[in-house]
């Protein structure tokens, strides 16, 4: 679902970024302006809620990706980093 942006495959996740709000040339940031991308992201949640009730002991905590976004140099995130909203 998530993707590998380094090999060019976005996955399902990422799609519904690029397709709403009207800007598949890329702004991926632009796509939480469509009222509809929040069905797309609702089902993401779902999908993965079910995922990791399927083992939660072995799930439950899973995270993935770098910290920057982008940046594959980045370290990878955990579940104890802060996530600042709005500066």
């Amino acid at each position: 679902m998530q993707g590998r942006f380094g090999t060019g495959f976005y996955g399902v996740h990422t799609a519904g970024h690029f397709v709403y709000a009207g800007d598949a040339s890329g702004d991926l940031f632009a796509s939480s302006g469509d009222s509809k991308f929040f069905l797309h992201h609702a089902q993401i949640d779902g999908t993965r809620w079910m995922w990791q009730n399927w083992n939660p002991e072995g799930r439950a905590r899973v995270v993935g990706g770098n910290v920057v976004l982008g940046n594959l140099g980045s370290r990878k995130r955990t579940l104890e980093d802060v996530v600042r909203l709005l500066g």
